[in-house]
């Protein structure tokens, strides 16, 4: 996979259909700002590098991330959240290709082929390093792609999280979030960031 920073940097994110889902949320700003504030240029570039492929959005919240994924049409977002958001339905009804669950996540993780997902983003509260590291310990024993995780520099525990990660891994913090963007590699393809 080619992590393209200046084509990320200049991707264009604004789209009409999501005007519903992004007034929906009092958070509306978050979408549409620039890189290195929030990540979604880089979720929707990542979503373009594969067709007819799966993701896995762990941490629905308002649906922004699983909107970003779901650009690219071929490709199925599963998104999961403990709590059911008002932007559920508007996503269910508007993505034919978003399919939001309210569960526990790790539950189920383990019926799926290590290669079931193509990308897998861990963005849970409280972000304590907790959750984040009980989850990437069931994804690290089979699953063969890439996981992403947000908010990686949030806070000591997430900073000690990430650095103890011994997997290949890549901080795209610079074209992610404010808040810390990680890439951790368990698939058997070759990363290059130009």
């Amino acid at each position: 996979m080619i992590i393209d920073k200046q084509i990320i940097r200049d991707w264009d994110v604004y789209y009409e259909d999501d005007i519903e889902l992004i007034e929906t949320s009092e958070l509306n700003h978050w979408y549409e700002e620039t890189l290195g504030y929030q990540p979604y240029r880089l979720y929707e570039y990542l979503t373009n590098q594969y067709q007819d492929t799966n993701i896995l959005d762990i941490g629905t919240e308002y649906g922004f991330s699983a909107v970003s994924f779901a650009k690219n049409r071929s490709n199925k977002v599963d998104t999961w959240d403990l709590h059911r958001y008002s932007t559920f339905e508007i996503l269910r009804h508007r993505y034919d290709n978003i399919t939001p669950y309210t569960s526990d996540v790790s539950v189920g993780l383990g019926k799926y082929q290590p290669d079931y997902y193509k990308f897998v983003l861990i963005d849970v509260n409280p972000h304590d390093g907790v959750q984040e590291l009980e989850l990437y310990n069931i994804l690290k024993e089979s699953y063969k792609g890439f996981v992403l995780l947000d908010d990686i520099k949030l806070n000591t525990d997430m900073y000690n999280f990430w650095n103890n990660i011994e997997e290949e891994k890549y901080d795209l913090s610079d074209i992610g979030h404010e808040t810390g963007t990680g890439l951790v590699n368990l698939s058997d393809e070759e990363v290059k960031i130009i």
